[in-house]
């Protein structure tokens, strides 16, 4: 089994966070969880202390930031969980993470992880945002820009691109990457009261993608 960060944001799909951290500690992989301050915001207080118990550590920012001011020699967090880490899973990966993530930003502990990544390591991401969003050109932009960190160049990156098609863009780096995979939104009712894609994949979908990235490493 494998050590596994699971990264948390701000959509209203974390209420699934619970689901998907049993069922990954069911089939035997460690756990860290970190959470941006966006994402606990969806959080009950039941909630968050399940995720607390099915993972070694919760981490938030104020680990990253702990105290009023730094301290010489202190832990890195960033640094040190994505050493520990055989994989990481953003489920659910917001429009405002994924733009970050795609451009280097690193402002809170996910991202910081991200930026310090070493991309010979397996990732899911499972994208879920409003159907607006996700058919804004922005979100395919930014899947291939991220993906490409990850080898991909498929031919019919450009052509995804220039016909904002999130769809396509996935399908072709679900194809193409080894070490990426996406576990694609679903249609269905929104948390806004929406009917359309956006919503965030199934459970097993995400498990699927990531027994996938993981025989693929060890292939």
């Amino acid at each position: 089994m494998a050590k596994i960060l699971l990264g948390l944001t701000g959509s209203v799909a974390t209420i699934k966070a619970t689901e998907l951290a049993r069922a990954l500690q069911a089939r035997g992989h460690e756990l860290v969880i970190a959470a941006t301050s966006h994402s606990q915001y969806f959080l009950v207080a039941e909630e968050k202390a399940e995720l607390v118990q099915v993972s070694l550590e919760f981490v938030t920012d104020s680990e990253e930031w702990p105290g009023n001011s730094y301290t010489k020699g202190q832990e890195i967090p960033h640094i040190r969980l994505g050493e520990w880490a055989d994989a990481m899973v953003i489920a659910p990966l917001d429009a405002n993470t994924l733009a970050k993530i795609a451009l280097g930003l690193s402002d809170n502990l996910l991202t910081s992880m991200l930026r310090a990544w070493d991309f010979s390591k397996p990732m899911v991401l499972a994208p879920a945002m409003n159907t607006r969003m996700w058919n804004h050109p922005f979100t395919a932009l930014h899947l291939g820009e991220f993906a490409k960190l990850y080898g991909w160049k498929s031919e019919s990156s450009q052509k995804s691109a220039e016909n904002n098609s999130s769809i396509k863009i996935c399908e072709s780096i679900n194809l193409d990457s080894t070490g990426l995979q996406i576990a694609l939104p679903v249609e269905k009712v929104l948390a806004c009261g929406d009917f359309g894609m956006g919503a965030m994949a199934p459970t097993e979908a995400i498990l699927w993608a990531l027994d996938n990235v993981l025989e693929n490493r060890r292939a």
